[in-house]
């Protein structure tokens, strides 16, 4: 862990339905190089055995930098897509909400999820590398891949590929 004096927390958002903590660490890239960008977020939930669904295009557009850390509350999703990758956030299945950082690599991306649902897609050029409870699962071959780990508890995790 980095001391304090080396981060600073560059800006809080608290948005209708999506909270994203973003923090900056000064010995990483900087903010001017983007990973990818929000594409669609809100809430969903069940009312009398109905599913509903209320976007919040104030998340949607949002530009995702190396480094951050995206944290949803309890039934908030987001999706996001950095290059030709794409990327779903979601609560884990007890409704605890998802926390996860996205960090920057060579020739693709990391995401370090501490709770919650992550979808992740591929195209053949992006590489991605998950981690999650301290495991770490990455594709064998570069090509088109897919993933998607739920943090159930915290001795537990649901893989499926």
């Amino acid at each position: 862990m980095r001391p304090a004096s080396n981060c600073a927390v560059s800006e809080l958002f608290v948005l209708s339905l999506l909270t994203f903590a973003i923090s900056a660490c000064a010995e990483s890239r900087s903010r001017s190089n983007p990973m990818g960008v929000v594409v669609e977020a809100g809430r969903k939930w069940e009312k009398n055995d109905a599913q509903r669904e209320k976007r919040d295009a104030h998340a949607e557009g949002a530009t995702i930098y190396d480094g951050e850390e995206l944290h949803l509350e309890e039934a908030n999703y987001a999706v996001l897509e950095l290059g030709k990758s794409r990327i779903s956030l979601n609560p884990s299945p007890q409704g605890q909400g998802a926390r996860a950082v996205l960090h920057q690599l060579a020739s693709g991306f990391s995401i370090d999820l501490s709770s919650g649902t992550v979808r992740i897609a591929t195209d053949e050029r992006d590489r991605f590398v998950i981690i999650a409870d301290g495991i770490k699962v990455e594709p064998l071959r570069i090509g088109p891949a897919s993933a998607e780990i739920t943090c159930v508890s915290n001795a537990e995790l649901v893989l499926e590929l």
